[in-house]
């Protein structure tokens, strides 16, 4: 199960772009080790696995260069504009 949280929308000339932190609830260890490098205190563990939880996460990557499993990831999706 991949558990995606916080998106963030942002506007470039001709495209809409959604930025969404990931956290693959298969490869989380439950280490806290993103908890911990969180500049905005936006995971948390629960149920021993870490999730994003509310809407102020940065996108910065922190959690993503902390992740021992490399279970989090910092993905931007391309929105058709039409």
């Amino acid at each position: 199960m991949i558990r995606v949280s916080s998106a963030k929308r942002h506007s470039r000339a001709a495209m809409d772009r959604t930025v969404a932190t990931v956290i693959d609830s298969e490869r989380c260890t439950g280490c806290g080790q993103c908890l911990a490098v969180c500049p905005h205190d936006t995971i948390e563990l629960r149920e021993g696995l870490a999730v994003v939880t509310g809407e102020s996460c940065l996108a910065c990557g922190h959690c993503v260069a902390a992740c021992p499993a490399q279970a989090v990831s910092v993905q931007a999706i391309d929105n058709d504009v039409s």
